[in-house]
């Protein structure tokens, strides 16, 4: 802890040293230090625990689920994981049974409630991540689900006339205009 701090002007607390050799360099046994160590933490704790909490976002969107399920079904391929691959799978059931209803994708889901159309980014994250799935257990549930996701994006969400792809599907609230990614 100094004056000016280590960050932004204040101090982030952080252990730089082994309790070891602080031990050694206070006259203390291991013990008594980690024992003081740990004391000093759960005085800490408590200080905090008495601070307004931030809020925090407690909802679930699909496409961010999607990123997370390719992720851990890569995981599982390259690393020989099968807890990895359990992880995958669970998320994988979750997003297809509790954010699509009546074959829509919905993008947000929260206190047991599935909302909001889904977009295009979230089509195609859960999509890539079904496939990613498919190739770590081979199991054909995954490329099926991934193959019916697409073929509902390309029906919501292709631009016919000036070929691309939409944002937001035909099903959306009439906008101003439809928003539409040319750099993707």
């Amino acid at each position: 802890v100094t004056q000016k701090g280590n960050f932004e002007g204040k101090n982030i607390l952080h252990v730089t040293r082994d309790v070891e050799e602080v031990a050694r360099e206070v006259k203390l046994t291991q013990e008594k230090a980690e024992d003081a160590l740990q004391q000093d933490r759960a005085e800490l704790f408590r200080v905090r625990e008495q601070r307004v909490k931030p809020g925090r976002d407690e909802k679930i969107l699909t496409s961010w689920n999607g990123l997370m399920l390719r992720s851990f079904a890569e995981a599982a391929r390259y690393l020989k994981r099968d807890d990895y691959l359990q992880v995958a799978s669970k998320n994988a059931e979750f997003l297809l049974r509790e954010l699509r209803v009546e074959g829509r994708l919905l993008r947000t889901y929260k206190d047991g409630r599935a909302r909001l159309n889904g977009y295009l980014e979230d089509y195609a994250f859960l999509a890539d991540g079904l496939l990613a799935l498919y190739e770590a257990s081979f199991e054909t549930r995954w490329f099926t689900e991934a193959r019916q996701l697409m073929d509902e994006a390309i029906a919501l969400f292709a631009d016919e006339q000036n070929t691309g792809f939409f944002d937001t599907g035909s099903d959306h609230e009439a906008l101003i205009s439809r928003p539409k990614d040319i750099m993707d």
